[in-house]
């Protein structure tokens, strides 16, 4: 449990440490809706929709060394 804890703190301080521009943004894959699919309404606004977002972790040594440095602190 600590060690995804701090697994999700490196990721957080690493990816939160250094901000894009705006305009070095940009989509990279895009998919799009079958042709057999139809749009019925919008999806009500109550309804959680789960989603998953891949980052490109620039400093992967570090994340790696701040793991293990803390893989004996594990107080579960």
């Amino acid at each position: 449990m600590l060690l995804s804890a701090l697994a999700t703190l490196a990721f957080a301080t690493i990816s939160l440490s250094t901000p894009l521009a705006p305009h070095s943004l940009r989509v990279k894959d895009s998919h799009h809706v079958p042709a057999k699919w139809s749009k019925l309404d919008r999806a009500p606004g109550d309804r959680i929709v789960n989603l998953q977002i891949g980052l490109k972790q620039g400093d992967f040594a570090t994340l790696e060394r701040t793991l293990y440095e803390g893989e004996g602190d594990n107080v579960d």
